[in-house]
């Protein structure tokens, strides 16, 4: 029934979990439901192993897994501890890093399509001296590839605004979400440490998210068309530190539902506004002879400054001994540096209108 899949156990402190494994590739860890076991998969398993390493499994008290005696609150069945077996199950078979293999993934995609805009033709600022078709070499094809696709891009921005004030504006994108940043890091962290469930973060935080976000990013859009960039980025950057103190709030006064849903949605919007507005700013700061090209590099810093110093974000919240409240100041204050070099600035950036 399980043509080419291997059996075997695992064991845990309170007995063994059974389990098949067949196929090649990424690890697709089956559940059964209930009161089923693992032969619910006897169709689909065998179509999956094609590309994947499938690995089906009895969970504890079904087919011919563990069946330990429940004790008095029924914790030993409870979600949590069916969860721990699957999860020790994987860890047996090898797959410890299997959340770390799907972020890697991920991050190869990206890399990949990022690597892909580079080729993208554009055309030239300046006319090049074409080079004679039999006295091309490969050398010469590769400086010409690394000028025109590279160099050029970068000197451009440069000499269209100046070495300080395009030093400005890249501290200025590398700054501006740090603190945004640093509060997703942490979040969901925030939200289980006072009390609120998984289903209660999933409700707030993602029905009502999109939502908000969807409709506050086509306001925004409309807004920093009417009142201009600069004045729309200054907006945002207040309306990010705004809600970062909402969070301080929450912190302070517990549990409340009603400050949670507001936090959120608040959130969300100055997170959509300041998106539009970023973007917008990008779009209009980069050379139409390389828009491709220096639109990939502005947007890259502005992601590296997120993700080198938003990984602190742990260390800081431990450093403040978990006062989330002063924590959630602190990145309201992250925004500042960023708008004191947009205020020094802002009348030098020549945009493309």
């Amino acid at each position: 029934m399980f043509l080419n899949f291997e059996s075997g156990y695992c064991e845990t402190a309170e007995g063994k979990i059974f389990y098949r494994i067949g196929g090649k590739g990424p690890p697709i860890l089956l559940l059964h439901g209930y009161p089923q076991n693992h032969f619910m998969w006897y169709r689909t398993a065998p179509e999956l192993a094609k590309n994947f390493t499938v690995i089906v499994a009895d969970l504890r008290g079904y087919g011919l897994s563990l069946s330990p005696k429940g004790d008095e609150n029924h914790y030993n069945y409870s979600k949590r501890v069916m969860a721990t077996d699957m999860k020790n199950l994987m860890s047996y078979l090898g797959f410890q890093n299997y959340w770390q293999l799907t972020f890697i993934s991920l991050s190869l995609v990206i890399i990949f399509f990022n690597i892909c805009l580079l080729f993208i033709k554009e055309k030239q600022r300046t006319n090049f001296k074409k080079i004679d078709d039999n006295n091309k070499n490969i050398f010469s094809k590769a400086t010409n590839w690394v000028a025109s696709t590279i160099f050029n891009p970068i000197t451009s921005f440069f000499k269209k605004n100046g070495f300080s004030i395009a030093l400005g504006i890249v501290g200025f994108i590398f700054l501006f979400k740090i603190g945004e940043a640093f509060l997703g890091r942490m979040s969901v962290i925030f939200y289980k440490e006072i009390g609120f469930s998984k289903s209660d973060i999933a409700l707030y935080s993602k029905t009502f998210g999109w939502f908000t976000t969807v409709v506050f990013t086509l306001l925004g859009g409309l807004f920093t068309i009417r009142s201009g960039i600069i004045k729309s980025m200054f907006v945002a950057g207040i309306l990010m530190a705004s809600t970062n103190l909402l969070f301080t709030i929450l912190a302070w006064s517990g549990k409340s539902y009603f400050l949670f849903a507001l936090a959120i949605i608040l959130d969300d919007i100055a997170a959509a506004f300041a998106t539009v507005a970023t973007v917008a700013f990008i779009s209009l700061l980069v050379d139409r002879n390389y828009t491709a090209t220096q639109y990939a590099l502005l947007a890259s810093i502005g992601t590296a400054g997120r993700t080198m110093l938003a990984s602190s974000s742990g260390s800081l919240v431990d450093w403040l001994n978990g006062d989330w409240g002063t924590f959630f100041i602190i990145t309201a204050l992250m925004v500042i540096p960023s708008l004191i070099l947009l205020f020094f600035i802002k009348n030098k950036i020549k945009i493309n209108e």
